[in-house]
């Protein structure tokens, strides 16, 4: 049987714009902020490891934007597995979706960046979901992944 595996808090970068006015300058910025970590833990047949495994927990921001901005979501990178494990054939795949404010955002499993837009003015949370995919199967040990939004 496979120990729990837990994933990285999901980096965010954050990025803040500005536009000047006259007497009383307005500011655009938009601010990506982590909540909680997640956590991944195994498929029963150790070919598989996500958040959204029963056991698993997804990762929780909060995007907080004045403005019109665009949130980019990347797949994550493994950035620890243990000695042993094999990455052949391995894919990366991150999913996300909205809540309040942005409850229409929702991307199923992918490997590819993504992304979803703002709004003019926004304080809502997303959870993220990531997940790796092994024809090899898992080897016994701690695996952490990390995915990147960046708002601009």
């Amino acid at each position: 049987m496979l120990a729990v595996r837990r994933i990285a808090a999901t980096l965010a970068i954050i990025v803040g714009l500005s536009a000047g006015g006259h007497a009383a300058a307005q500011t655009a910025f938009c601010q990506i902020l982590l909540r909680e970590g997640g956590q991944v833990t195994a498929s029963v047949t150790g070919e598989r490891l996500s958040s959204a495994i029963p056991g698993g927990m997804s990762s929780r921001v909060e995007v907080d934007a004045v403005g019109n901005f665009t949130v980019r979501v990347d797949p994550p990178v493994l950035v620890q597995a243990p000695g042993p494990y094999n990455t052949t054939g391995q894919s990366l795949e991150v999913a996300y979706r909205g809540l309040g404010g942005l409850s229409g955002v929702n991307q199923s499993f992918t490997q590819s960046s993504t992304s979803f837009n703002t709004g003019l003015s926004i304080i809502a949370d997303v959870l993220i979901d990531a997940r790796l995919n092994t024809p090899v199967g898992l080897t016994e040990g701690n695996y952490r992944m990390r995915t990147v939004l960046t708002c601009f």
